[in-house]
């Protein structure tokens, strides 16, 4: 199966207390493809990357990966500025485009096994159009959304809220964390965010709660997902790792021919405990770097 991901690549300009400034590829949709593809699944990424040197920045990392790019390269590549807190924890800055356009070989009748969109590029405009015809009109067997909230950067609450909604009634696998929760559905419990989002259209919910675990429910089925202890470098990039090994476990257990919604309770807990590893593996290390099947089984 291949999966095709849209959403920014941007480059990360990172600075921490008493340490040099450092710049590395990423982006919410970009680490998902480079997980994706670190765990042998084809992956593709449509993305808005510029013609200079950060962009080939970019694609390098995407190749190093085994993922392909099938958009054109026009104008300058994306930024965020990460702010480090001494506990790891980060804030960001950024200086985007979003404007995509497939490159001329690839066909939006082009059939991909999986779509993921994230993060900005379901948001922004002009962006946000191409997202729509991609959801609407390409066949894939497995459809998945990470909202990955920025707040001033998607709206007002309410805007985002109804964009995020509109989304998940035309997917299969939504993600977010408790955060993007918080944000978009402020005082409202976990557990009646996940009740309301699954009867939108979802099968599969997946809430991230940092060092406290993560929750996957289905129709059927709600489990808890405890987070492997480790000793937190910084936080970038975690969620995506989350989002990628989570997309991973699920086309490698054919979630799609069981049909998501008849998953056991104890595959529920083996796809989270895969991408919880995961998302350990990234907060144990610098910067946003998933990891390969073989780094997963240590």
């Amino acid at each position: 199966m291949t999966a095709l991901v849209i959403g920014e690549a941007l480059i990360d300009v990172v600075s921490e207390p008493g340490r040099p400034e450092r710049r590395t590829p990423g982006g919410g949709p970009f680490n998902v493809a480079i997980g994706l593809a670190r765990l042998q699944i084809p992956t593709a990424l449509l993305a808005h990357v510029g013609t200079d040197a950060d962009g080939q920045l970019l694609l390098d990392a995407l190749e190093d990966a085994g993922a392909t790019f099938v958009g054109e390269r026009v104008g300058v590549t994306s930024t965020a500025h990460a702010h480090l807190a001494e506990d790891g924890s980060a804030t960001y800055r950024f200086a985007l485009d979003w404007d995509p356009h497939l490159a001329g070989e690839f066909s939006t009748d082009r059939l991909w096994g999986a779509v993921h969109v994230g993060s900005l590029g379901a948001f922004l405009r002009p962006g946000r159009e191409l997202v729509d015809r991609l959801l609407e009109h390409e066949p894939a067997r497995l459809r998945s959304f990470d909202p990955n909230i920025r707040p001033g950067l998607v709206g007002p609450p309410d805007e985002a809220r109804s964009r995020v909604e509109a989304i998940a009634g035309r997917i299969d696998v939504l993600k977010l964390s408790d955060e993007d929760a918080a944000w978009l559905y402020p005082g409202v419990d976990i557990a009646d965010v996940i009740a309301m989002l699954l009867a939108s259209g979802p099968s599969l919910i997946a809430v991230t709660r940092g060092g406290d675990g993560s929750v996957i429910a289905t129709h059927e089925h709600t489990v808890e997902i405890a987070a492997p202890r480790t000793q937190v470098v910084d936080t970038i990039g975690a969620g995506d790792a989350y989002m990628s090994a989570m997309l991973g476990a699920l086309i490698l257990n054919d979630a799609v021919a069981v049909g998501i919604e008849n998953l056991s309770a104890d595959v529920l807990l083996d796809i989270g405990g895969m991408a919880s590893r995961a998302a350990a593996f990234v907060v144990a290390h610098a910067g946003s770097n998933p990891p390969t099947f073989e780094q997963l089984r240590g």
